[in-house]
């Protein structure tokens, strides 16, 4: 949707509002130098959270900017979910019933997240650009905070920092968004995170499994680094750090400052995963997908294929992390080649496909069939990778915890064996149970091709491994977490 070229007054200030093509932007762009995004709990990222601190306060100010203000607080938190309201209730509250360039505006850039489910309209068969259109949000919101700054303090170097949670000791929030009554830092503290975030505590982030993936895509079994990564750490973050009114909710969760630090991690992912060789998908499909964004001044419909490369958005990070080698394929008839043993009534009991499996507020057990290699005809004597699969999450309430996967049984004597701890879940956007969303709901993937190996060389296991989904914390009363579907498949 274009806007006319013309300057328009929106609240207590003129607001320029003109539409060019990603082309013409970065052109301009690419003229400056490139950008370095650091580290928050570097030296270099606590100078740039100064600045954020500063213009966080004052895009809050509607005095300064207004909610008809594209620079403002809300616009930019309303741009990824509008809470409670429908987003056409929420735009004539705001705009009125009659027409403006700004509404237009709004109209095209709110609620437009990619992924997740819900709201007032189902995005989920769009997850493929949840990384795309994150990396957009991020960084014209940056270039909005840079604007602010140059406004409230002269200077034009403002990068955003990333929060770099998935390293040993930086996996709590950081201190600059714990002081609700600082003077400067008060701007970036939200009281109704976790208890636990909001103390300093150290937390569950999830892990770098998704870096594992070999395509963008998900294939029949494996995941997909796109899914994997947003179901995987991306929602495991949303979940630790807020609650049901924040950041664990899809409605309210950008409206966190912090939100915008793990989202510019979560872009550093998909950097660092592409900085090892991995490859975006190629289809037209896919890169020629455009969506509508504000920089300050211009509207900008950009195509996901000008945004798959940070070197063409003229930024960089200060560290990327380590990507591992594609993991070789085994041949599918090593399995079940082990010496026989393990609980045969047990493996006579379980199913191929265990379906409808609510989760319980403790350990939840169950036993699944491994796929028969001597079945698969000729794919059996392929090299492939062994995946179990959690298929179609849905629930009536966003549980507030993560739930851990084990896989051959948790219980020692000293309580969880994290050594067959193979990943967890969890429900940040699962869509609402109930007829309507049955077979759409989110899929997990995790490789056990070593762990399942290990289990029968040890004869714990022959053809029925024991699944344990386990709560890390309390679960939400009523909450009612579902499991479509558990399974393993060779791929």
């Amino acid at each position: 949707m274009s806007l006319s070229r013309r300057s328009i007054l929106a609240g207590a200030g003129a607001v320029g509002v003109a539409t060019i093509s990603f082309d013409s932007w970065i052109s301009k762009a690419n003229a400056q130098p490139v950008r370095m995004r650091f580290d928050a709990m570097s030296d270099e990222g606590k100078e740039m959270l100064e600045l954020y601190a500063i213009a966080v306060g004052a895009m809050r100010d509607k005095s300064k900017y207004p909610e008809t203000d594209p620079m403002g607080w809300e616009w930019q938190f309303y741009t990824h979910w509008i809470p409670g309201s429908r987003k056409d209730q929420e735009i004539d509250r705001i705009f009125g019933a009659g027409s403006s360039a700004e509404k237009m505006l709004a109209i095209a850039m709110w609620e437009t997240c990619r992924g997740h489910s819900g709201g007032s309209v189902d995005w989920r068969s769009e997850k493929q650009w949840f990384l795309p259109w994150h990396r957009m949000y991020v960084f014209y919101f940056e270039t909005i905070v840079r604007e602010v700054v140059r406004r409230e303090t002269g200077r034009e170097d403002f990068t955003l920092p990333y929060w770099d949670y998935t390293t040993a000791g930086k996996n709590f929030v950081p201190e600059e968004f714990r002081q609700p009554t600082d003077a400067l830092y008060k701007s970036l503290y939200i009281s109704n995170r976790n208890a636990a975030a909001n103390s300093g505590s150290l937390f569950d982030c999830g892990d770098n499994a998704s870096l594992a993936e070999a395509n963008y895509a998900p294939g029949t079994a494996s995941g997909g680094f796109n899914n994997t990564l947003d179901n995987g750490t991306h929602g495991t973050v949303h979940v630790q750090v807020g609650d049901l009114m924040n950041m664990g909710r899809i409605p309210f969760a950008a409206n966190d400052p912090i939100f915008w630090l793990h989202h510019c991690n979560i872009d550093r992912f998909w950097a660092s995963w592409n900085r090892a060789g991995r490859q975006n998908p190629t289809n037209s499909a896919w890169q020629d997908k455009t969506f509508t964004f504000f920089d300050g001044k211009t509207q900008i419909d950009t195509p996901t294929s000008a945004v798959t490369d940070i070197a063409n958005m003229q930024y960089d990070y200060s560290t990327f992390l380590p990507v591992p080698p594609i993991p070789q394929g085994v041949n599918a008839m090593a399995f079940l080649a082990a010496p026989q043993g393990g609980n045969a009534a047990a493996d006579e009991e379980a199913l191929s496909l265990v379906q409808g499996l609510s989760l319980e507020s403790g350990v939840t057990n169950l036993r699944a069939q491994l796929p028969d290699p001597l079945l698969m005809g000729d794919a059996a004597g392929q090299e492939q990778r062994l995946y179990l699969v959690l298929n179609d999450l849905t629930t009536d309430e966003q549980p507030g915890t993560i739930y851990n996967v084990y896989l051959g049984g948790i219980e020692t004597a000293e309580g969880q064996d994290d050594t067959r701890l193979v990943g967890s879940i969890n429900f940040f956007d699962a869509p609402l149970s109930g007829a309507e969303t049955e077979g759409r709901g989110h899929a997990y993937s995790f490789d056990v091709t070593e762990l399942v190996s290990e289990l029968q060389a040890a004869g714990e296991i022959v053809n029925a491994p024991e699944v344990s989904i386990a709560p890390l914390g309390a679960p939400v009363e009523d909450a009612t977490p579902f499991v479509g579907e558990v399974f393993f498949a060779f791929e």
